[in-house]
């Protein structure tokens, strides 16, 4: 009778069962909704994951700490998307904290909600372009 051996070691599942083990992913707004759901993802794949937050510390901190007992490097900085100074720093300080910066998702917005004016009163269009 002919036996096989599994072709994949055990370390060879292990490895490719997270596949950004020794990755590090810097998400922008990743402490709420869906930066936060990516940061999560990410982790679940082994990466170390950098937040960035713009105004909710708590929630920075506690999506962080989620990570950390998820078994990954994870750290939240407080840094405003808006201002190109904040953004350098805040690249500068995840790659010395984690030794480097392999990608980052840039989830943060300055979306605001749409206006709550009643359709009524909204001013309207015509619809037309001004001739030239």
């Amino acid at each position: 009778m002919i036996t096989s051996k599994p072709i994949a070691s055990k370390n060879f599942q292990a490895v490719n069962a997270k596949p950004l083990i020794g990755k590090v992913a810097l998400v922008t707004g990743g402490t709420r909704a869906i930066g936060a759901a990516i940061a999560r993802a990410l982790a679940d794949q082994g990466a170390d994951v950098a937040l960035s937050y713009a105004a909710s510390a708590n929630k920075a901190e506690a999506v962080a700490k989620e990570l950390q007992e998820n078994g990954v490097h994870a750290k939240a900085f407080k840094a405003d998307q808006a201002d190109a100074k904040q953004v350098e720093n805040l690249v500068n300080t995840v790659a010395k904290e984690f030794g480097r910066l392999s990608s980052s998702i840039m989830r943060a917005s300055s979306f605001s909600a749409p206006s709550t004016t009643p359709a009524s009163t909204a001013p309207r269009s015509t619809g037309c372009l001004p001739s030239t």
